[in-house]
C-alpha cells in the first residue's frame, strides 16, 4: 500500500464562523508510510507532527474518532450514497480501514456539496456550467490524442472519475481535550 493520506479535523476548535453554505469543517492533512499491520491510531498518532506543536499532550491530548462509511442497505445507513458515521477507536494497535479514493471523492470527503440555492446569482451559474463544459471538452480531446481513453461513460458528470488515479485515505475527527475541561 506504500502511504496513506490522513484528514484530520480538531471538532471543538474555535475560530472564525464560516460564511454561509460553506459549513464543511476544514481539514489538515499529513501523509504517512503504512507498516506491514496497516494503519494503527497508534501509528496515525505517531505520525502527526503538527499535534505536538499544538498540546504539551501531543496526539495524546486528543480522542480521536475514524470516519467509517456506511453501506447501503445496513442497519445503521439512512439510505443514499454518502452516510457515515465516527466511531471511537477503543484499542490503538487495531487495523483501521483506509478508503482508496479518486480525486472527486476526496473533493467531496471534505467539502459536501452545496445546496442548490446557495449557488450564487445566474451569472455566476453561467460562467459555471461554460467552465464545466470546456474543462470537459479539452479532456475529451486530451484524452483522444493520447489514446488513453480506455472507456466511455454515458453519464454527463463532471464529478465521475470512476477510472481516476485512487489515493489511499482515512479521516479522523479529533477532539482537544484540554478544551473539555
Amino acid at each position: 500500500m506504500g502511504e496513506v493520506l490522513v484528514l484530520y479535523h480538531i471538532s471543538n476548535e474555535f475560530g472564525p464562523t464560516p460564511p454561509p453554505g460553506h459549513a464543511a469543517p476544514s481539514y489538515n492533512a499529513y501523509r504517512m508510510p503504512v507498516g506491514p499491520g496497516g494503519v494503527t491510531l497508534a501509528s496515525a498518532k505517531s505520525g502527526c507532527a503538527a499535534l505536538r506543536m499544538l498540546s504539551p499532550d501531543g496526539a495524546d491530548g486528543y480522542h480521536w474518532r475514524v470516519r467509517i462509511d456506511e453501506r447501503p442497505g445496513t442497519s445503521h445507513s439512512s439510505g443514499g450514497g454518502g452516510t457515515y458515521s465516527w466511531w471511537d477507536v477503543q484499542d490503538e494497535r487495531a487495523r483501521l480501514p483506509v478508503k482508496e479514493a479518486t480525486p472527486g471523492q476526496l473533493r467531496r470527503l471534505v467539502a459536501p456539496p452545496r445546496r442548490r440555492d446557495e449557488e450564487g446569482d445566474a451569472v455566476t451559474q453561467e460562467v459555471t456550467k461554460a467552465a464545466k463544459g470546456a474543462m470537459k471538452y479539452m479532456s475529451k480531446a486530451a484524452n483522444m490524442v493520447a489514446g488513453s481513453s480506455g472507456h466511455h461513460s454515458s453519464r454527463d458528470d463532471d464529478d465521475d472519475d470512476e477510472y481516476g488515479p485512487r489515493t489511499s485515505v482515512i479521516v479522523f475527527k479529533l477532539v482537544d481535550l484540554s478544551r473539555c475541561r
